[in-house]
């Protein structure tokens, strides 16, 4: 008898010796093979119901009292590892599927679940649970309980709020509540109604079976405002759809036959995105893409912020060059004030020379006007009768008025230059209160 598969070298080797010793697994079809599959699941499970209620006699009982132990889950932890967590799992699978919800047989409706799914399973109620058909998946029946879990967040008063408002837009014919179970998963599901259009077409129930369970059972759901979330529980074997209300627990089973006629009140005969729209009042295929059109146009106006930066090419060159105005180093602050100390020497120099110049010339101007002028006579001081003090007086003139015009025009003409002057010494003093304001 083969027991160590490590020993072979390969596959080939492995199963040469698996035949040798009559272990050869057998050819099966897949359908065998499952069924194989499935009884072994069933078993583990029945094993699960099993274990969670002798944990049960163990809590219940004195039988741990010879053991030493003080409760079963130290009792668990110390034999088999077993966490507080899981043993409290395994008597609540016995509490809620074994017979009488307490014995080591698991209920006869329970079978072909598996562990996995019965723990799934545990927290929905049972009126849930009795919709929720063995072969659906794992997957499937997480997906059942956030659908449930969502709308038990909704309020009481929110779902009378909603009928309130319901009352005010509904239109005047009125749809039974099957119909507007229908009505309103389609509105969520375009896809799914597109998918209907040979079958109405052909009003054929069995290919609206096709469509709406194509893998054999399955769930959809549909919220009915003022009422609450709908679960719709399809059965291809049965024909049929059980709708249970999840607030409620109410429930309405409609006929394969009769979904067909719902559907063809709804919708009509011709189903297209068209008939949506028109039902429905909105566009079949919304513009889902409105952000992803207006990101490119944000993408297109930097381009321009970067277009339009060389037209202020004159204004540039002062942002990059103020910068490194103001990035000097402490070792170069000296030099720049020595520099600017000779530059306004010499600007001082150039205007002491300017105005010099501009005094000679004045006075060749002022001589020359002098002399052209008319000598004056005697009569003047003879008309005025005034004493020799008066006419030592006016025998100054030559020097005092020559002077006087002299400085009249000198001033005159040195005026702009000085006020050039100051304005320039003005800047150089800004200049070097900035570098030591730099430099401290």
């Amino acid at each position: 008898m083969v027991t160590d598969i490590s020993d072979f070298k390969d596959e080939e080797e492995m199963k040469t010796a698996l035949k040798a010793a009559g272990q050869e697994p057998k050819e099966q079809t897949y359908a065998e093979y499952k069924t194989e599959l499935d009884n072994e699941r069933q078993k583990q499970a029945e094993g699960f119901v099993r274990v969670g209620y002798l944990l049960k006699v163990a809590r219940d009982t004195n039988v741990l009292a010879e053991s030493g132990y003080k409760s079963v889950a130290e009792f668990a932890q110390a034999e088999y590892g077993l966490s507080k967590d899981v043993v409290s799992r395994y008597i609540a699978i016995n509490d809620r599927y074994s017979e009488n919800g307490y014995s080591g047989r698991l209920q006869s409706k329970y079978e072909g679940y598996g562990y996995s799914k019965l723990t799934e399973m545990l927290t929905l109620p049972e009126e849930i649970v009795a919709e929720i058909e063995p072969s659906l998946t794992r997957k499937e029946i997480q997906e059942i309980k956030k659908e449930v879990a969502e709308e038990e967040k909704i309020s009481p008063i929110e779902v009378a709020m909603e009928a309130a408002e319901e009352k005010t837009v509904e239109e005047e014919k009125t749809f039974s509540l099957c119909e507007r179970v229908w009505l309103e998963h389609y509105r969520e599901n375009k896809p799914e109604f597109l998918s209907l259009k040979e079958a109405i077409s052909t009003v054929n129930a069995k290919k609206l079976m096709d469509v709406l369970a194509p893998y054999g059972n399955t769930v959809k759901w549909a919220r009915v405002p003022g009422v609450g979330k709908m679960m719709i529980s399809i059965s291809s074997a049965e024909q049929t759809a059980t709708i249970t209300n999840v607030r409620s627990f109410e429930k309405l089973k409609e006929s394969v036959e009769n979904i067909l006629a719902d559907l063809i009140k709804l919708f009509g005969s011709v189903i297209t995105k068209n008939t949506w729209e028109k039902i429905y009042g909105e566009p079949f295929d919304k513009p889902e893409k409105k952000e992803s059109t207006q990101k490119p146009e944000s993408v297109i106006k930097k381009p321009e912020s970067v277009v339009k930066s060389p037209d202020n090419g004159i204004k540039k060159p002062e942002s990059v060059i103020k910068p490194e105005e103001n990035v000097i180093e402490p070792t170069k602050t000296e030099q720049i004030e020595e520099d600017l100390n000779k530059t306004a020497k010499n600007e001082e120099e150039k205007t002491d020379e300017g105005t010099g110049e501009l005094h000679e010339a004045a006075r060749k101007d002022d001589n020359e006007a002098f002399e052209a002028m008319p000598e004056p006579t005697s009569t003047v001081g003879e008309e005025s009768g005034e004493d020799e003090e008066h006419s030592e007086c006016t025998d100054k003139p030559e020097e005092t008025f020559e002077g006087v015009l002299g400085r009249l025009e000198v001033m005159r003409e040195v005026a702009p230059v000085q006020q050039e002057e100051t304005e320039d010494t003005n800047h150089i003093i800004e200049i070097r209160e900035e570098i030591k304001l730099e430099k401290y």
